[in-house]
């Protein structure tokens, strides 16, 4: 009898530390679907009962208008089991919108205020611009264990990102977002303007609201409670970190939307970024752990 004991609880210790080679893939899988759908964000849209079943490919053939190079990229984000949640989750919303997104490489958006932008979602055009021949500049914050850092970026975490602020649109939540999460945690501090323009200035181009940290980290408010979406920057990073053996707590998160700066400790709020972090975790040890029975 305490041979077994042994034995079990060795066999808990190690589950735990290979957490990424053990996990049943259809649980993991089978788990994000249940929690996007308990979110009210699948309520947006009619999903019907086969909408999990939809084939990947041929919502990348018949939903996207894209260069072979980004089609590749897309077949990679579909072989993810977060990617092929957020693709199919953007053809409902796709379908009845009626219109392909386009992906448009090495040409800037021009928004209202005669700016150029790459690497953005423009609604006004239901298109994202890409450049990636610059690609080695460019550069977000990362955070882990209280530590911020200067976060290179990869082709597919780009595309991905700027999909999900598409998923959003076309789901009809992108549109009436405004800063109640970022409110809740930042009050007044004025720190909440870089999760959008980038400035700590009250500018009216850029009022802050809830649209990156959501595409982001997948946190959202409501009734008073933050909440986590699964379709989200976050936890398709987050997998790639599983499946190469990052043990979750050491997971690197991005945070904030501004550019990096020397110095960020004189200028940023460590508290509220241990606090997104916090709750980042906490849901990716649900996903994780729970998928691994």
């Amino acid at each position: 009898m305490k041979i077994k004991s042994k034995k079990l609880i060795k066999g808990i210790l190690i589950a735990e530390v290979t957490l990424s080679m053990t996990r049943c893939a259809y649980g993991f899988e089978d788990t994000l679907y249940k929690m996007f759908e308990q979110t009210d964000i699948a309520q947006h849209i009619y999903l019907g009962k086969d909408w999990k079943n939809v084939d990947v490919t041929k919502i990348i053939e018949q939903s996207l208008e894209c260069s072979d190079n980004i089609r590749k990229i897309f077949e990679e984000i579909a072989q993810d089991e977060v990617g092929r949640l957020t693709l199919r989750a953007f053809y409902q919303g796709q379908k009845i919108f009626g219109k392909k997104l386009r992906v448009i490489e090495d040409r800037a958006y021009i928004n209202k205020n005669g700016d150029a932008q790459t690497n953005t979602f423009a609604h006004e055009d239901f298109a994202i611009y890409l450049d990636l021949t610059q690609l080695n500049d460019v550069t977000t914050v990362g955070y882990c264990n209280g530590g911020i850092f200067e976060k290179r970026e990869t082709a597919i975490n780009i595309l991905f990102h700027e999909f999900v602020h598409a998923v959003h649109y076309v789901m009809d939540d992108m549109k009436d977002l405004d800063e109640e999460l970022l409110g809740h945690l930042y009050d007044d501090n004025p720190d909440r303007y870089y999760w959008t323009g980038g400035s700590v200035q009250d500018d009216e181009n850029f009022p802050p609201d809830d649209e990156e940290i959501y595409t982001i980290d997948g946190l959202f408010l409501r009734d008073g409670q933050i909440q986590f979406n699964p379709i989200c920057s976050v936890l398709f990073e987050a997998n790639q970190q599983i499946k190469s053996g990052v043990k979750i707590k050491d997971i690197s998160i991005r945070v904030l939307h501004c550019l990096f700066k020397d110095k960020p400790e004189d200028y940023i709020s460590f508290d509220v970024l241990d606090r997104i972090e916090s709750e980042v975790k906490t849901n990716l040890r649900k996903i994780f752990i729970d998928s691994s029975h």
